[in-house]
């Protein structure tokens, strides 16, 4: 009996199975007020700075040239404000983009000290090849140190975080999925995953690691 052949959208469906794989449910959104005021500044700041220069030019049209000067100095004084405002505080979430970003390198460059830095000690880890109970943090440090060293087994040529969620789940913990895409030195196809991670925060704001969970990884019928 013939298959009838594939249709175009089922090809192009397939195909994008193997270049990349589905994204879990997204965490909520951060507040809008703390991601325009900390995190993502641009959009408020080059508004004040176009509503500076257009009142600006309307009043001089207007013959209005200290009132022009005293809009336009307002404005920018704002944005400028606004800017440094955001420069100088850092949010939770800021702060577990750049913890996250230090686990994956630890990993990625088989840096077992970094880990047991980073990881709490009763920290666990889950991916598919981990025992039902997880791997505790000095068990999966010496995995790392021993399996993505250079030259070993799952050694890593080059790393990048492609999409990154963050919220918080308590006055005193976060949770972070991200999607990270490596590609192996014998290889040149990449192989993306996504992970889920939980942290602490300590009471100096420091971040730490309690849990790692492997959602999904790219060619790995285990997680898939």
């Amino acid at each position: 009996m013939l298959t009838p052949p594939l249709s175009l959208a089922q090809q192009l469906g397939n195909l994008n199975q193997v270049l990349d794989i589905p994204s879990p449910p997204p965490l909520a959104k951060p507040p809008k007020l703390e991601m325009y005021l900390f995190e993502q500044p641009w959009l408020p700041v080059c508004v004040l700075v176009l509503v500076g220069l257009i009142g600006f030019f309307v009043l001089r049209y207007r013959a209005q040239t200290k009132r022009a000067a005293l809009v336009a100095g307002v404005c920018l004084l704002l944005a400028g404000g606004w800017f440094l405002l955001a420069s100088f505080v850092q949010t939770s979430r800021e702060r577990s983009r750049v913890a996250t970003e230090q686990l994956v390198a630890a990993v990625a460059t088989g840096n077992g000290a970094t880990l047991r830095r980073e990881l709490t000690t009763d920290a666990k880890v889950f991916h598919s090849r981990a025992p039902a109970a997880g791997m505790g943090r000095d068990e999966i440090a010496s995995f790392v140190e021993t399996s993505f060293k250079p030259g070993a087994q799952y050694s890593v040529q080059s790393w990048d975080v492609e999409q990154f969620q963050a919220m918080q789940i308590g006055d005193d913990r976060l949770r972070v999925q991200v999607k990270v895409r490596v590609i192996a030195p014998a290889i040149t196809v990449p192989v993306r995953a996504w992970l889920r991670l939980d942290f602490n925060i300590q009471p100096d704001k420091s971040l730490q690691c309690t849990g790692i969970e492997a959602i999904q990884i790219q060619f790995d019928n285990r997680t898939n």
